[in-house]
Order: structure tokens, then sequence, then C-alpha cells
């Protein structure tokens, strides 16, 4: 996918993305309809992080539905950030940090495995956008002791008219995965209360200079 980008200026005020979004990763709850997360996409932590970077693959429910696989043209770029210091090769990429998630979750369903944030991109290069996700991630997330991985979609038509908004999807840890007596425990400093949402939510609102959409009266 090719952008042309050098003498336009991206106007997102039609963007169906909000602003800043942030959902716990939960499994599916038949007796909880209003859990927003029933899609096989998103039930898991696993299955995040596979829809996020258009990847095919299962998690412990099964295959996952791959009509989403078509839409892997609006992949514009994806990563992973965590920490530098003694942290554990094996959880450096791959799909294990996200399957012990989802081991954990599964031992109380009604906590969370993971956290799934989506937020707005700015009006900017598309080139420029995986240099500010990553500041983001280090500096908000990274920082406090998260793994992130991280995918921006964003796709025009022929008439160069946006068809994918530009966002960016965010899948991060919501537990202990260092190799301790603790590991798999929820960390409850990181994304667990709305407190903690709103901070993070104002640092993307200030990183990428977009406003909070304002409730409806």
């Amino acid at each position: 996918m090719t952008f042309n980008t050098a003498k336009k200026t991206m106007n997102l005020a039609e963007s169906a993305i909000p602003p800043f979004r942030c959902s716990p990763i939960m499994p599916p709850n038949g007796a909880d309809p209003t859990r927003e997360l029933l899609r096989k996409t998103h039930r898991t932590a696993v299955a995040s992080a596979l829809y996020i970077t258009r990847t095919e693959g299962e998690d412990t429910f099964g295959p996952l539905p791959n009509g989403y696989m078509s839409k892997a043209s609006d992949l514009v770029a994806s990563g992973r950030r965590h920490p530098v210091q003694h942290f554990p090769a094996k959880y450096r990429d791959g799909l294990l940090i996200w399957q012990e998630a989802d081991a954990a979750a599964a031992l109380d369903p009604t906590d969370a495995a993971g956290v799934h944030i989506v937020a707005s991109l700015p009006g900017m290069a598309p080139e420029e956008w995986p240099r500010l996700i990553e500041r983001f991630i280090d500096e908000t997330l990274v920082a406090r002791g998260m793994v992130v991985d991280w995918a921006c979609h964003a796709q025009r038509d022929d008439n160069d008219n946006w068809v994918v908004h530009p966002h960016v999807h965010m899948i991060v840890t919501a537990r202990r995965y260092r190799q301790d007596i603790r590991k798999g425990q929820r960390q409850k400093t990181w994304l667990y209360s709305a407190r903690q949402i709103d901070d993070v939510e104002d640092a993307w609102l200030r990183c990428t200079g977009l406003q909070r959409v304002p409730y409806a009266a």
C-alpha cells in the first residue's frame, strides 16, 4: 500500500475512530451480552494480537474466523515494545506472552487477560506514525513495565479518500510476566482503574494533539 501525502493534509474530522478507547480483553461470556469483546477476533489476548497484525492463527477456543484477513491491505506497520533490561528473551516476539496471559485469565474469567487500546492517529505523513506510536508506548506504558503489541491501520480508495481512517491498536499486558512467585497475577497499577486509563488517554491526547470527544448532553 502506498500513500500520497506529500501535498495533502489529512482531514480526520469524519473519522469513526474515537481519539482513544480502552477495553479489557476478556473471554466470551454468553450470560453477559453487554460484553463488548464477544467478537471472536478479540475474545482472547492471542486473538487480539493476531487480529491487529492481520495474521491467521488460533487461540484456546480454536481457529479465528479469517474474514478479517480480507482487510490485510490496511496494515501500515506493526511491532512490539517491551522493557529493555532484564526482559526474558522468550517474550521478545511471538505469541507466548499472550498465551500465558490467556492461561492466567482462564483461572478467573471475570478478570482481564490484557487491555486493548484503539486510538485515532493525527494528520501527518504515514511514515511518521510508527515513530510517534513507539515514543508514546515507550514513555507511557513500557516505562511502567508493560509490554505492548501495536499495529496501525489506514487505507485510501481510488479517489484518495479514507476508507479506513488512520488508527492504532495497542494490545497491552495486564499481568506480571516475569518468572517469579507472582507471575500471572493481575498488575493493579497498569490500566486497572478508570483513573489510570484517564491518565494514559491524557498522555495520548498530549502526544497527538487530538481532542477528547465530549459526552452528549
